[in-house]
């Protein structure tokens, strides 16, 4: 069927303990889920459950014996929850009810490979000022603190995007978000929270490294205490035609313990952009902290207006 083969709108991928692929999409209408075998054999993709109205970004995360847990977004809150959850426990085939993630912000979802622990950020509200919160289960997905989130910190203004949180091999978890309050002429803030606890607490920083626009931030927990950052950015403020956009990558060793230092390099000297559309370079963004310690980066250039406006 055209519905198993062509992917659509918006997507996002995870590895259970199995080594078991899931990518999650959506058509707007509604979302598929397409599942993977250990080598990246296409196993078969299922038709799963959709939210109010049009599905916006999806997120899916996977630990255990295909378990996996996924986040459908309405776009707007509905019924006291703009993200609703939804796990399975038998490789994506058939899915719990929903469970709604308090609020009107963005969210994001992450889980313990070979773990129990699994996680949700959320901000509380979006285009606004907004706290950053941080949901936790210990039993992989069964229960939830929905009503008594771990406050990470708060945003004066609102956010670009979505905050992203990402747990480590050994259990550490990393969140980022940020403030882009008068962004387009005097930039946006960036922070980064950690916690050793098991999202029971956080350290946070302002990790912003010059003024400029940031844009997409992300995020990445690697092991033996690693971790990544890495976004677009200008720093032609205040954009205007001429503004030069470029992908940035910083990565820290050992960063589970004490402060937090991240040197940030421009990855590509070719800008992605130029210009001052700020929806010009889009979310398909991803970064991987390597088995070898280093930064692998997914990213897009903008080629002109349209459809398929990046690559």
């Amino acid at each position: 069927a055209i519905w198993q083969t062509y992917l659509g709108d918006e997507g996002d991928i995870a590895i259970d303990a199995q080594d078991n692929v899931y990518y999650v999409d959506t058509y707007l209408l509604d979302n598929h889920i397409h599942v993977f075998g250990q080598k990246g054999e296409y196993q078969y993709s299922v038709r799963i459950q959709k939210t109010t109205g049009l599905d916006d970004r999806p997120w899916i995360a996977a630990q255990g014996t295909r378990v996996v847990h996924d986040l459908g977004n309405n776009g707007v809150e509905v019924q006291g929850g703009r993200y609703w959850y939804y796990r399975s426990t038998n490789g994506a085939r058939t899915w719990s009810l929903s469970e709604k993630v308090p609020g009107n912000g963005w969210a994001h979802i992450d889980a313990e490979r070979y773990g129990d622990h699994a996680y949700v950020i959320s901000e509380s509200n979006v285009r606004s000022e907004a706290d950053i919160f941080v949901y936790y289960s210990d039993d992989q997905g069964q229960t939830w603190n929905w009503n008594s989130p771990t406050i990470v910190g708060h945003r004066d203004g609102p956010g670009r995007q979505y905050p992203i949180i990402s747990v480590s091999p050994e259990g550490y978890v990393w969140v980022l978000w940020n403030d882009a309050t008068d962004a387009a002429t005097s930039g946006n803030k960036v922070f980064v929270g950690r916690s050793t606890d098991f999202g029971r607490t956080f350290e946070t920083w302002n990790i912003t490294p010059f003024q400029g626009f940031f844009d997409y931030n992300t995020i990445n927990a690697g092991p033996e205490g690693s971790v990544a950052v890495s976004f677009y950015a200008t720093d032609d403020l205040p954009l205007d035609g001429e503004s030069e956009w470029y992908v940035y990558g910083a990565l820290a060793l050992n960063a589970a313990g004490g402060n937090l230092s991240l040197n940030f390099s421009i990855a590509d000297p070719t800008p992605c952009y130029v210009g001052d559309n700020t929806h010009a370079l889009h979310d398909f963004f991803e970064i991987v902290i390597t088995p070898d310690m280093a930064i692998n980066l997914a990213y897009q250039y903008y080629i002109g207006p349209g459809n398929g406006d990046s690559q």
